[in-house]
């Protein structure tokens, strides 16, 4: 697939599963390659490979749309790396027992995962034409900080709800969102997200004062963030 990103050879992009069968769906180029961390079955961290793919109508390069051509023009076949280590740090170390750890740790852990999704933020913020035919990408060290952060409760400071409910499985029952909307320029970084239970969540997106409790939630994510990387 390297290859294929660097020479702009098209490939074949199936559907389907072993039951049912494939499909061949429609010819996408690849645009954009990258390297993030991520979090394995096993709950560790782990570096994953990410693949921009757009759909064209051809293997014919005429008959591209001008945004695609103008994204593989401006990426240059590059190879974004979100995974370098924090000089002295041990990764595993700082990705694991995100609610079970104490106040040093979590905080150390915090500072580690939001510099991890700054620089996924840096990545995607770097080609605007890519932009334009890419889904945003949502950093699981950003996800996996505010979580930290959160210490299993609800971070709105207005919940009337059960705050720190547990699913069956025993995790929190907690939805992280961004306060606002990446499609509204937004970044996905802890400062603009916040661990919401579903009623909170469901004021935030369609309550009748949800304009009121945006701005309370984008005033609470500063804070808690302030918190956590001045303690």
């Amino acid at each position: 697939m390297a290859e294929c990103q660097e020479q702009r050879t098209p490939v074949r992009f199936w559907r389907g599963d072993q039951n049912r069968g494939y499909r061949f769906e429609t010819w996408a180029v690849i645009v954009q390659r990258r390297r993030q961390w991520g979090i394995g079955d096993d709950d560790k961290p782990r570096k994953e490979y990410v693949w921009v793919l757009a759909p064209v109508p051809s293997p014919d390069v005429e008959s591209w749309p001008s945004p695609v051509r103008d994204a593989l023009d401006d990426d240059l076949a590059k190879f974004y790396d979100e995974t370098r280590e924090l000089e002295g740090e041990d990764v595993e170390s700082l990705g694991q027992g995100e609610l079970e750890v104490g106040l040093e740790e979590v905080t150390k852990s915090y500072a580690f995962l939001s510099s991890r999704a700054a620089e996924a933020e840096r990545v995607r913020r770097a080609s605007s034409t890519t932009r334009k035919i890419q889904d945003y990408f949502r950093s699981p060290s950003a996800r996996k900080a505010v979580m930290q952060r959160s210490g299993g409760r609800c971070e709105s400071p207005n919940c009337i709800g059960h705050s720190d409910e547990l699913a069956v499985n025993g995790e929190p029952v907690l939805e992280v969102d961004h306060v606002r909307e990446l499609a509204q320029g937004g970044k996905d970084l802890p400062v603009n997200m916040i661990a919401l239970c579903p009623n909170c969540h469901a004021l935030k997106t369609r309550g009748e004062n949800r304009d009121d409790l945006r701005q309370e939630l984008i005033c609470e994510a500063w804070k808690k963030h302030q918190e956590m990387i001045s303690w």
